[in-house]
């Protein structure tokens, strides 16, 4: 997908983003997916910039497992800019064949919920309590499609 492509479809990629954050006119209501780097400075681009004052959405793909999405995601809560939705793409073993995707939002009571979904098999006993510990995000993670999702 060409960056003007993903332009037009309201998703940014990380570079694109970083050029964004230095940028004195922020795009309003944005979206932006990427690939969380070990040496990328996520947390000091997103939580230090007014860049960005109406990103609504995030998709990032291997982060490091720090806790720095859930630091993400509590820290732009904190600083006034919620968003409405973050999802994060890691793998449950090393060899990145299984997959999950860990959607975090805010239920109609204002707590943020965790809801994981995996391509194909099910998770093991403890990965996703592993996952969510060690990615920082809200527990306890609500299967796609419950009810409680």
């Amino acid at each position: 997908m060409s960056a003007e492509t993903r332009m037009r479809s309201g998703v940014l990629s990380w570079q694109e983003c970083a050029r964004l954050c230095k940028s004195p006119s922020p795009l309003p209501h944005v979206a932006i997916g990427f690939v969380w780097g070990q040496t990328d400075h996520v947390l000091r681009r997103f939580l230090e910039t007014t860049a960005l004052p109406h990103l609504r959405r995030l998709h990032i793909e291997s982060p490091a497992w720090d806790g720095g999405p859930g630091r993400l995601f509590r820290g732009l809560a904190a600083l006034g800019r919620p968003l409405d939705e973050m999802s994060v793409v890691t793998s449950l073993d090393l060899a990145r064949r299984r997959l999950v995707t860990f959607t975090v939002r805010v239920d109609p009571n204002g707590e943020p919920i965790t809801v994981w979904s995996l391509p194909s098999e099910p998770p093991l006993e403890g990965e996703l309590d592993a996952a969510i510990c060690g990615l920082g995000l809200p527990r306890p993670p609500v299967p796609a499609g419950t009810t409680g999702a």
